[in-house]
């Protein structure tokens, strides 16, 4: 379980860092081009989805691990106390 959290944490991540990079860049280039942001919207739009939808994974991956972190804190009963 902890691989699967890792991925998803670092498939998150890197796919939000990314997204919100090209996104900023576009805004960016528009904005020193006089450009106002309704207009700019459309172009960005599919980053936006793209950072929610990695940051849902990062999200299930920190679920994950608080899971994991429950479930052996508690639930193992190979560990005596």
């Amino acid at each position: 379980m902890a691989d699967l959290q890792y991925w998803f944490v670092l498939i998150g991540v890197v796919g939000f860092t990314i997204g919100l990079t090209i996104a900023g860049l576009i805004q960016g280039n528009a904005w020193l081009n006089g450009e106002a942001l309704y207009r700019v919207l459309p172009e960005v739009h599919i980053y936006y989805v793209a950072r929610a939808s990695t940051g849902l994974l990062v999200a299930i991956g920190a679920y994950l691990g608080l899971y994991n972190i429950v479930r052996t804190l508690f639930f193992n009963p190979g560990v005596s106390k």
